[in-house]
């Protein structure tokens, strides 16, 4: 990496923006659960289970687990879908308790998002799509996208915008600083302008 700063920069510089990770991530994500609603899925199962895919996918890209473990795992799974259930579950067991997935240690995550083991059945073509969004730098994705998701996963009203409405951080900071932050700072300098004030009469005052 350091020969690449002084002979190649440019191929240090990111192939996508945090933005365009997390949209396309979001999107992704928006056709699994459209897929699960439109075959009927429990809304509460099917959030539950897009949210512990999606921990996956963000704990390999920041190394909180192996290295291709879940990648490997699901282009395995795309061919041979009736599979899927079962390897996924005993990820998810490890990752619960702490184990061995295909000879490779996983450690133990607390929180409780693992307690519930109870994956839902994809079909090929969603498995292939799922690998496809592995690909992806996860650990470049937006985290608030997370939370957003999970809520519109979760609410059947909601799930087709899953991925539709993802507003950057950029956009979002060229609102708020206007709208929110320009007027408080202008606020605050009022203030400071008459605590100053304050303290030099205060200061300047006769001592009784």
């Amino acid at each position: 990496m350091l020969r690449k700063v002084f002979t190649d920069p440019a191929a240090l510089r990111p192939r996508f923006t945090t933005d365009e990770v997390t949209r396309a991530a979001a999107g992704r994500f928006g056709a699994l659960a459209a897929a699960l609603e439109a075959r009927g899925a429990d809304p509460h199962r099917a959030a539950h289970f897009l949210v512990q895919l999606l921990f996956c996918l963000f704990a390999e890209d920041v190394g909180l687990l192996p290295k291709g473990l879940f990648t490997d795992l699901v282009a395995f799974a795309a061919r041979r879908p009736d599979r899927f259930p079962d390897q996924i579950a005993g990820l998810f067991a490890a990752m619960r308790d702490g184990g061995v997935v295909a000879f490779k240690d996983v450690r133990r995550f607390n929180g409780g998002l693992f307690a519930a083991i109870d994956p839902l059945p994809l079909t090929a073509e969603e498995l292939t799509a799922l690998a496809a969004a592995a690909n992806l730098d996860w650990g470049a994705v937006e985290p608030a996208i997370f939370g957003t998701l999970f809520e519109r996963s979760l609410d059947p009203a909601k799930r087709a915008q899953l991925g539709a409405h993802y507003t950057g951080r950029d956009d979002i900071a060229r609102v708020v600083e206007p709208v929110v932050m320009t007027p408080l700072r202008r606020r605050w300098a009022q203030v400071r302008a008459e605590a100053d004030r304050l303290k030099t009469a205060w200061d300047a005052a006769p001592t009784p």
